[in-house]
């Protein structure tokens, strides 16, 4: 939900959302439930498997490699009106979920990776919410098993949390 209230942004797998054009994701006016026709982000070519709102961006994860036509890596951001945004951390990996903490400059990335922008990154990741995304921070390669997969992440301010499955200490 957008942190006004006005939108609920959706993601997954579909084309449509009441008869309209939402390829994998869309924006619903609430509270009337109506599709956002002014949301217009193009087609996101695989499925979106996590959203998280701001005020001036709409941050996504999942498993495509494209938006609207450019290069983007399980991850992307748009602006609210649907314009793609410079913001492209590429992980190497359905990305599964992630937390823009309020009054920080970075978004928590949570999935099935080994790597963001190259670098390793098992599983999570700290970036720049700024253009490139750049990698802040990460989980190396023995902190989380290669079985295990990080499913949610979410934030308090000065801690974050995740939730994960898998097999491994």
């Amino acid at each position: 939900v957008s942190p006004d209230g006005s939108k609920l942004y959706v993601g997954g797998s579909f084309t449509t959302v009441n008869g309209v054009t939402a390829n994998r994701l869309a924006a619903i006016n609430l509270p009337g439930c109506t599709v956002d026709t002014t949301f217009r982000p193009g087609t996101v070519n695989n499925t979106v498997r996590t959203i998280a709102a701001t005020s001036d961006a709409v941050y996504i994860g999942g498993d495509f490699t494209t938006v609207n036509g450019t290069s983007r890596s399980r991850f992307a951001a748009v602006g609210t009106t649907g314009n793609l945004l410079p913001w492209a951390p590429a992980a190497d990996g359905v990305g599964r979920a992630l937390d823009v903490p309020e009054g920080r400059s970075v978004v928590l990335l949570a999935g099935d990776f080994s790597t963001v922008n190259g670098a390793e990154s098992r599983a999570m990741a700290v970036v720049d919410n700024a253009a490139g995304g750049t990698v802040r921070a990460y989980a190396p390669a023995d902190y989380i098993p290669t079985s295990a997969v990080v499913k949610d992440i979410t934030s308090d301010g000065t801690s974050f949390y995740v939730a994960g499955e898998g097999m491994g200490s």
